[in-house]
C-alpha cells in the first residue's frame, strides 16, 4: 500500500499523528464546540440584555421628568388643598359665620354640640351635631309649621405654629425620665 509507509518509524509517526489529530478532533467536538455553543449563548443573551438596559433607561429618563413633574404638581395640589383646612384658631369662627348665616337666614340654631376630636397623622378631624328650626316655606305665610333638622358637620384642622399633631413623636427633653 502506498499510503501506509514500509519503514516501521514512519508508520509509528503516521500513527501518532493519527491518533493526535484524533485526539484533537474529540477535542474539539466533544468539549470546545459546547464551551463555545455556551459562550455565543451568554454573549447574545448579554447583548439582549443591554439593549433592554437601555431601553429602560431611556424609558426612566422621560419617565423620571414626567414623575417630577406629576410630583411638583401634586405638591402645588396638596399645598392649595391645605389653605383650605382651617387652623384649630379658626373653627369658632366658622362655627360663629354658620349661627350667623342661620339667624339671616330665619333659622333658629337649636343645638351645636362638639363631639371628641379624632387625632391623625397630620390633621384633627373634628365633628359637631347640629340641629336647627325653620319654616319649610318661607312664603307660605298662613303656614306655621316649623322644620326640624338634626345633621353632623365635619372639618379637619390643621395643628397651629408650633403645635404637633398627637401622632408625632415628641423629641425627648434633655433630663427627662422615660418609664
Amino acid at each position: 500500500m502506498a499510503l501506509i509507509p514500509e519503514k516501521p518509524t514512519k508508520r509509528a509517526a503516521l500513527l501518532i499523528f493519527v491518533i493526535v489529530g484524533a485526539g484533537l478532533y474529540f477535542f474539539y467536538d466533544s468539549w470546545y464546540t459546547p464551551q463555545r455553543e455556551d459562550a455565543d449563548a451568554m454573549q447574545a443573551r448579554l447583548e439582549q440584555l443591554e439593549s433592554a438596559n437601555r431601553r429602560a433607561q431611556i424609558v426612566a429618563a422621560r419617565g423620571s421628568q414626567d414623575l417630577i413633574e406629576r410630583l411638583a404638581l401634586y405638591e402645588r395640589h396638596v399645598a392649595t388643598l391645605e389653605t383650605l383646612i382651617p387652623q384649630s384658631h379658626e373653627v369658632p369662627a366658622l362655627l360663629n359665620n354658620m349661627a350667623m348665616e342661620a339667624r339671616r337666614s330665619d333659622i333658629d340654631l337649636a343645638l351645636m354640640r362638639p363631639e371628641p376630636a379624632e387625632t391623625g397623622t397630620f390633621y384633627t378631624k373634628r365633628s359637631y351635631e347640629i340641629g336647627v328650626i325653620g319654616e319649610y316655606h318661607e312664603q307660605a305665610v298662613d303656614y306655621d309649621a316649623a322644620v326640624t333638622a338634626r345633621f353632623r358637620i365635619q372639618t379637619y384642622v390643621l395643628p397651629g405654629p408650633g403645635e404637633v399633631p398627637p401622632d408625632v413623636p415628641q423629641p425627648e427633653q434633655p433630663g427627662a425620665v422615660s418609664e
